[in-house]
């Protein structure tokens, strides 16, 4: 069974190559099924809160960038 560091980065790599909107919303699907397992597994809600809120600050700079592409690509 895999850590949940390990779980945690694999879903980072998934975010980083994330380029469309889609892609995107399944990201925040793993982040939300990890955040599940973890607390079916009874970890600590504040024990878990950096994994998520990193994973969740990470999707949403991805949106930001994604708006802020689309923005200089309708500008041009």
């Amino acid at each position: 069974m895999k850590s949940k560091y390990e779980i945690k980065k694999w879903i980072v790599r998934v975010i980083n190559s994330s380029l469309t909107w889609n892609q995107i919303a399944t990201s925040q699907k793993l982040v939300d099924n990890f955040k599940k397992q973890m607390l079916n597994e009874g970890y600590d809600e504040m024990l878990m809160m950096p994994y998520i809120v990193e994973l969740n600050l990470r999707i949403e700079n991805k949106r930001r960038d994604l708006i802020e592409k689309k923005n200089v690509l309708t500008h041009n």
